[in-house]
């Protein structure tokens, strides 16, 4: 399976789930009013919900089909009890207040990539500077930088 990274925002379901904290499920992309959710590419319908922990929330955990109706009442329960195992691997560090989330919308992923592509060096490129200043910081913290950066620069696009 294809790893591809992307930033989603308000837009997306995953947004709407973050925003929301409450998970989401779409059986069937087919359906009229999903119709229009851009880059379905194969997949007839998701399960996405809230990694959360003590009333905060870290990211989602997906789940796609290529088969329509495949989320059952058991699967759907499957698919939260192994996000909440997920939340539980996540440090703290990782959760942040529902009122301490403001997302927008963000670019289509093809006009994310020539930014995205580059991200390995620009982390590397922010460790050489953090240690050329005295100031050494490890990967984590150099990808979050890394992150913000990338956020700012596609809000603009």
């Amino acid at each position: 399976m294809e790893q591809q990274s992307i930033f989603m925002g308000s837009e997306t379901v995953a947004g709407q789930v973050v925003s929301s904290g409450h998970s989401l499920t779409i059986t069937n992309f087919q359906e009229p009013r999903w119709l229009t959710y851009p880059n379905r590419g194969g997949i007839a319908g998701l399960s996405v919900f809230p990694l959360r922990r003590a009333g905060r929330i870290a990211g989602t955990f997906t789940v796609m089909s290529t088969r329509p109706e495949y989320f059952l009442p058991s699967r759907l329960a499957l698919i939260e009890e192994y996000s909440n195992l997920v939340a539980l691997t996540l440090p703290d560090e990782a959760f942040y207040e529902f009122k301490d989330i403001e997302l927008g919308v963000m670019p289509l992923p093809h006009l994310q990539a020539p930014y995205l592509s580059h991200f390995r060096e620009r982390v590397l490129q922010v460790l050489r500077e953090a240690t050329t200043r005295g100031q050494p910081m490890n990967n984590a913290q150099a990808e979050l930088l890394v992150r913000h950066h990338l956020e700012e620069e596609l809000f603009l696009i």
